[in-house]
């Protein structure tokens, strides 16, 4: 009888991550980052940002401990709105409003369509004419597809994927690997060893 065996887990990758082009948060010089591959959509990267990112925002990332990295890998052929979502979030960016748009966005995972996008974007007082030229400018397009080539070379293809480690000149020398939406226990622990060794 042949038993399958489970995937081995992917190793965390030998050289340090560059933080350019992610959308960041918190401290450039804290000595322990997090970066995270999110898709809009994945009701997993939902329970992520709305059960365990909250209380690592706070206790982590705003007291200046970890800074977070967040990238978007919008899963098409499973979630159809992830990439305009990640167009919405991303233009907020551009006017300030990243983290108030990516909060909105996930925590209304089923209103993910046109005219959602559209009350999110209202809800975080974007102005409306930028924000529409935004969508389809070919600024946020290469943004996207940088997210997802680097995805590619670390063989990310599940959302959230975390990235954990300590900070090296802006870059980040990752220590754990993480698929699915841990729990802030999980983070917490990790990120406290992290901050412990330092």
């Amino acid at each position: 009888m042949n038993v399958k065996r489970p995937p081995a887990p992917i190793a965390p990758p030998k050289e340090p991550l560059s933080l350019q082009g992610a959308t960041l948060r918190g401290n450039r010089q804290a000595k322990v980052a997090i970066e995270e591959f999110t898709d809009y959509q994945c009701p997993y990267c939902g329970k992520l940002a709305t059960n365990t990112l909250p209380t690592v925002m706070r206790e982590y990332v705003d007291s200046g401990k970890v800074l977070f990295a967040l990238r978007n890998l919008p899963l098409q052929e499973l979630h159809p709105w992830a990439d305009p979502a990640a167009r919405a979030a991303l233009c907020a960016g551009e006017q300030g409003r990243y983290w108030p748009m990516h909060d909105v966005l996930f925590g209304n995972q089923k209103a993910l369509n046109l005219d959602g996008l559209h009350a999110a974007a209202r809800t975080v007082d974007l102005a409306k004419a930028e924000f529409d030229a935004c969508l389809s400018s070919e600024a946020i397009k290469v943004r996207l597809q940088e997210d997802q080539n680097l995805a590619a070379q670390l063989r990310v293809t599940g959302t959230p994927t975390l990235f954990v480690g300590r900070l090296e000149d802006g870059r980040l020398r990752v220590t754990q690997r993480f698929g699915g939406a841990q729990s802030a226990s999980v983070l917490k622990s990790v990120l406290d060893r992290l901050l412990d060794t330092q």
